[in-house]
């Protein structure tokens, strides 16, 4: 299903302290792993089909915020 590399599953799960945490895989078996991981645990996740679309080119500075 997901052979394509402008395609991604985005797996959003809540964490301790109340917030959420997201991440981007590849492939739908870990993603799937991961949903029901964070469920059994009894937190809240979704999976989302996502695509990836490219930018252009970015010069980090210029998009402002912290410098991490």
């Amino acid at each position: 299903m997901l052979q394509r590399a402008d395609h991604a599953l985005l797996l959003v799960r809540g964490i301790k302290g109340g917030g959420t945490r997201r991440r981007v895989m590849f492939s739908l078996p870990h993603a799937h792993r991961a949903l029901e991981t964070a469920r059994s645990q009894g937190y809240p996740a979704s999976l989302t089909l996502v695509r990836l679309l490219p930018v252009g080119h970015v010069h980090l500075d210029e998009l402002g915020g912290d410098a991490r």
